[in-house]
This record gives C-alpha cells, sequence and structure tokens, in this order.
C-alpha cells in the first residue's frame, strides 16, 4: 500500500524540504512491512546523512521548476521516465550500442545544460561509484551555477520512493 508522507519539520536543517515520515507515520509503515524500528532507523539516518552532508548549504530557494532528471542505478531508470513523462521532465537516453567515451560525453553535457531544480533518483540499493551519476553527472551539476538544487529520490528494489529530499545548492 503506497502512503502519502507528511513534510518533516525543518527546525534541525531549515535548507533542506524533506517528504520522510515522521516518527508515528514511520512506525505506521514499519509496521506495514514487519520491519519496525529498522525502518525508523533508516529513515532517521538517511535525514542525518544528508542535513550534515547539506546542512550548511546556501539558504536559497529552491527552483520550482525542473526539467532535468537523472537516474543512478538498477531500476530507477524506468522510475525517472515514468516522472519524468508525468512533471514535464526530460531524461538521458543512449544508444545501446554507444562507447563509453559516448556516454559520458552525452552525460556530461546534459549536466552542463541542466538548470533550476534537477532530480535523481537513486537505488537504496547504493549509487554505482564508477557510473555515470558519480563520475561526471554530479559533479559537474555541483559546478554549475544554473542549477539551483537536487532533489533527491531513493526508491526501492520494487521501485517505490522511499525517501524524498530536496538540497539547495
Amino acid at each position: 500500500m503506497m502512503r502519502r508522507m507528511p513534510v518533516l519539520a525543518q527546525s534541525q536543517y531549515p535548507d533542506a524540504i524533506y517528504s520522510v515520515p515522521g516518527p508515528a507515520e514511520a512506525a505506521a509503515v514499519a509496521g506495514e512491512l514487519g520491519v519496525g524500528a529498522v525502518i525508523r532507523s533508516a529513515v532517521s539516518a538517511v535525514v542525518d546523512f544528508f542535513g550534515n552532508l547539506f546542512g550548511s548549504s546556501s539558504s536559497s530557494p529552491v527552483a520550482a521548476s525542473t526539467t532535468s532528471v537523472f537516474w543512478s542505478g538498477q531500476g530507477t531508470q524506468s522510475a525517472a521516465e515514468t516522472w519524468a513523462a508525468a512533471n514535464g521532465g526530460t531524461t538521458l537516453s543512449v544508444a545501446q550500442n554507444a562507447t563509453e567515451a559516448q556516454v559520458t560525453a552525452a552525460s556530461a553535457s546534459y549536466a552542463a545544460n541542466a538548470s533550476g531544480n534537477v532530480v535523481v533518483f537513486q537505488s537504496a540499493a547504493g549509487v554505482p561509484v564508477g557510473g555515470q551519476w558519480a563520475q561526471t553527472e554530479y559533479g559537474i551539476l555541483m559546478s554549475n551555477q544554473n542549477v539551483t538544487g537536487i532533489t533527491y529520490n531513493v526508491i526501492n528494489e520494487s521501485g517505490a520512493t522511499i525517501f524524498t529530499t530536496t538540497i539547495p545548492k
């Protein structure tokens, strides 16, 4: 059962916009999944990680428009493409026979031409450290002055979003 999660109070990390469950909601979801405190712990750890990592970021508002949608990790491409189609965004697609150099060049160009708030879908199983997101796109997005923030969507193996946060640049 998919449940829309309320926005978490932003007193601890005022620069981040969260869409994660509060303690009561996390308990309800965890109870439904049968994993109890593990889910609450994981959500809390992710919130703390992003807050500590980006807590000193700029307090400028995150742009409302999003056109560039990235994905990294197994099972994330479909979620990114579905979200982009429903929200007027675009994803990068390259030919299956493209060389690594062509994929890297296309990824670099896509990130360099991004603007506003960008969205990325990442697997809860982890982000490939040798993938285009980690090796090419992320660094370019962070250097791109036209990008105002990144919305991270962490998805589980069934493709459901389990955590979302927007971090302004």
